[in-house]
Protein backbone atom coordinates (compact mmCIF):
# COMPACT_ATOMS: atom_id res chain seq x y z
CA UNK A 1 0.00 0.00 0.00
CA UNK A 2 3.12 2.81 0.43
CA UNK A 3 4.22 1.70 -2.62
CA UNK A 4 0.56 3.09 -4.21
CA UNK A 5 0.88 5.98 -2.06
CA UNK A 6 4.50 7.01 -2.98
CA UNK A 7 3.23 6.34 -7.08
CA UNK A 8 0.25 8.64 -6.69
CA UNK A 9 1.97 11.66 -5.28
CA UNK A 10 4.52 11.39 -7.80
CA UNK A 11 2.11 11.11 -10.12
CA UNK A 12 0.28 14.25 -8.78
CA UNK A 13 3.78 15.91 -8.64
CA UNK A 14 4.08 15.19 -12.56
CA UNK A 15 1.17 16.63 -13.41
CA UNK A 16 1.66 20.07 -11.33
CA UNK A 17 5.22 20.38 -13.08
CA UNK A 18 3.91 20.12 -16.38
CA UNK A 19 0.75 22.08 -15.49
CA UNK A 20 3.53 25.24 -14.76
CA UNK A 21 6.00 24.23 -17.02
CA UNK A 22 4.48 22.38 -20.06
CA UNK A 23 1.61 23.04 -22.54
CA UNK A 24 -1.68 22.52 -22.61
CA UNK A 25 -1.18 19.42 -24.79
CA UNK A 26 1.69 18.18 -22.62
CA UNK A 27 -0.73 18.06 -19.63
CA UNK A 28 -3.28 16.74 -21.77
CA UNK A 29 -1.11 13.78 -23.43
CA UNK A 30 0.17 13.06 -19.87
CA UNK A 31 -3.36 12.55 -18.55
CA UNK A 32 -4.01 10.66 -21.09
CA UNK A 33 -1.22 8.48 -20.35
CA UNK A 34 -1.72 7.68 -16.45
CA UNK A 35 -5.25 7.10 -17.34
CA UNK A 36 -4.43 4.23 -19.61
CA UNK A 37 -1.57 3.29 -17.68
CA UNK A 38 -3.71 3.41 -14.63
CA UNK A 39 -6.35 0.96 -15.29
CA UNK A 40 -4.09 -1.35 -17.06
CA UNK A 41 -3.71 -4.67 -15.90
CA UNK A 42 0.06 -4.28 -16.12
CA UNK A 43 0.29 -1.79 -13.28
CA UNK A 44 3.46 -2.32 -11.36
CA UNK A 45 6.52 -0.22 -10.03
CA UNK A 46 8.56 -0.78 -13.00
CA UNK A 47 5.79 0.33 -15.24
CA UNK A 48 5.31 3.93 -13.87
CA UNK A 49 8.99 4.50 -13.40
CA UNK A 50 9.41 3.77 -17.28
CA UNK A 51 6.50 5.96 -17.52
CA UNK A 52 8.05 9.04 -15.69
CA UNK A 53 11.26 8.58 -17.41
CA UNK A 54 9.75 8.40 -20.97
CA UNK A 55 7.53 11.58 -19.92
CA UNK A 56 10.89 13.68 -18.45
CA UNK A 57 13.11 12.66 -21.60
CA UNK A 58 10.79 14.50 -23.50
CA UNK A 59 10.42 17.27 -21.61
CA UNK A 60 14.02 17.52 -21.37
CA UNK A 61 14.01 17.91 -25.04
CA UNK A 62 11.46 20.91 -25.48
Amino acid sequence: MNTFIHLYFLAIFLMINVYFHGSYEDLRHLQVEASVFIHSRAFNHHNFHHLCSSYSSRSSLA
